[in-house]
């Protein structure tokens, strides 16, 4: 029961795979350039969408680095930390970033995506490929 173990997570948690350094890292580079190449495509090539797929690589290493993997708490700090950075010349903001990253993170985990076009499915399955 939950009262008996209280590190157990929530029914409904969506909880991501627990990772290795070597591969938190390979996760962590791939959601920062997936992100940055995704802002280029979705809007247009900027060098801050560089800047903020950084951003995101290191934010996300350091929740996963803490022994974070649930979802919702790993995407509230990446919304927290992504503002931080300058989104002055994006067309996105720091939610909109963390939540595509969740997105990125879910389908690469196989953990169904709500919502999802095909031209996404088909840029993350791309994306995935490259790793």
């Amino acid at each position: 029961s939950r009262e008996s173990d209280p590190d157990e997570p929530p029914v409904g948690d969506v909880l991501l795979p627990v990772l290795d350094k070597e591969d938190l890292n390979k996760e962590a580079k791939w959601l920062g350039e997936t992100i940055a190449l995704w802002l280029d495509e979705e809007w247009c090539e900027q060098k801050v969408h560089v800047t903020i797929g950084d951003a995101l690589c290191e934010a996300y290493r350091s929740q996963r680095e803490k022994g974070k993997n649930e979802a919702t708490s790993i995407l509230l700090q990446l919304s927290t930390d992504l503002s931080k950075v300058d989104f002055t010349e994006s067309f996105v903001n720091p939610y909109d970033v963390a939540n595509k990253a969740m997105e990125c993170l879910m389908f690469k985990s196989g953990i169904e995506v709500c919502c999802q076009s095909e031209q996404d499915r088909k840029f993350l399955e791309e994306s995935i490929r490259n790793i």
